[in-house]
């Protein structure tokens, strides 16, 4: 009974929430589109009614794709994969019982090993259990393992953790001033540990920092930046439905698009970096006015030359994203990320429900060809049990 609830919220309830909400938002802000060549009021909410029911298209997904516009067949608006579509294909085919072997990035680091797959080396574990008002004896376990380590940076975050969220870069310790280095600053051990037992995560790992391969130290070097390839895989077979470089931005230590939205579209032919954009709000005016997005084939700190810079090592970044999927089988689609070394790719982690928002504002829909086919087998197949 809750499988079948969890479906009908999935699909009924998704579409009637969103229908009346868009019509809403789609009658309150048409006079604030400028665009010239824009379909009529009517129009609009015509097709947006269409693509909310036939393919679960979200009101601010309407505008953010610019489906408002003229230049562009309903056949070819209909090639975005909206995050509703997404979700109703994780729905339907992943497979909780094998959660654990890619989100628990302990466990996944374990597993990549066992698989000749490079991955940074875990250093310590972390468990937070028995932690809840014992900061202190959390500061022991990190100052007994931050003594070990010789060599430093290393990374510091939750073995299960989303968006960037909560990771450090440890740069240094002084074991006589309880002070740890961070990448922009120091923070006395015990702050930190209580951050940690307040961000409610159960377990942080320590793993070794990736020195970035020279060109993309280049561009920014405060985060290592990755690139994200999508993946679907049927009866062995991988597919990639497209790869972009993540580009840190600021004194922070990540290049999570949700924190920094700076990416840069990736042709799988050749490794070139394409197309450079940065999102600059996410308000529902700004993203109808077209304000929302610029192009930015420079860094904007650093100066460096974005668009039109080759990817190093780039065959065998697609090659480890394949051969990643394949020891990963259980999870049909997966975004792989990966870092660049002086020597070659590095798997940092992947990503079950992984979004395909920024890979479509930088090169249109995926939703079409082999992808497409792929996406609707896996919607019309009975959802795989919990074990």
């Amino acid at each position: 009974m809750k499988l079948y609830s969890e479906y009908l919220f999935c699909t009924f309830l998704f579409n009637i929430k969103h229908l009346f909400l868009g019509t809403y938002q789609l009658i309150k802000y048409y006079s604030m589109i400028v665009l010239e060549d824009k379909l009529s009021l009517f129009r609009c909410l015509l097709l947006y009614w269409y693509l909310c029911i036939s393919n679960r298209l979200t009101f601010t997904e309407f505008i953010e794709f610019r489906m408002f516009d003229k230049g562009s067949s309903i056949k070819k608006k209909k090639e975005c994969l909206p995050s509703g579509l997404q979700e109703k294909y994780f729905f339907k085919t992943f497979d909780n019982y094998y959660d654990i072997l890619l989100n628990n990035k302990n466990i996944f680091s374990v597993l990549c090993r066992g698989f000749n797959i490079p991955t940074p080396r875990t250093i310590g574990v972390i468990s937070l259990d028995g932690f809840d008002n014992l900061s202190s004896k959390c500061a022991s376990c990190l100052m007994d393992i931050f003594e070990e380590i010789t060599t430093y940076p290393v990374i510091l975050k939750p073995s299960y953790g989303l968006c960037g969220k909560n990771i450090e870069k440890i740069c240094g310790f002084d074991k006589y001033r309880r002070m740890v280095k961070l990448s922009n600053g120091e923070k006395n051990i015990e702050l930190l540990t209580v951050e940690m037992v307040k961000s409610g995560f159960k377990e942080f790992i320590i793993q070794d920092y990736i020195e970035q391969h020279e060109m993309l130290r280049s561009i920014s070097e405060n985060a290592v930046n990755t690139i994200r390839v999508q993946t679907f895989i049927q009866n062995k077979n991988v597919y990639i439905a497209g790869a972009m470089l993540k580009i840190g931005i600021g004194n922070t230590c990540v290049d999570n698009v949700g924190s920094n939205q700076f990416v840069s579209l990736i042709d799988l032919g050749s490794g070139e970096l394409l197309r450079t954009i940065r999102i600059l709000s996410h308000s529902i005016p700004d993203i109808i006015k077209g304000d929302f997005i610029i192009e930015q084939n420079k860094h904007p700190e650093t100066g460096a030359q974005i668009t039109g810079c080759i990817i190093p090592f780039w065959n065998e970044v697609k090659n480890l994203s394949i051969y990643c999927s394949q020891k990963f089988g259980m999870f049909n689609s997966i975004g792989w990320d990966i870092a660049i070394a002086d020597n070659g790719p590095i798997i940092l982690e992947g990503n079950v429900a992984w979004t395909a928002k920024y890979q479509q504002l930088l090169a249109g829909g995926i939703y079409k060809d082999t992808i497409k086919e792929l996406i609707d087998d896996g919607i019309k197949c009975k959802r795989k049990a919990k074990k």
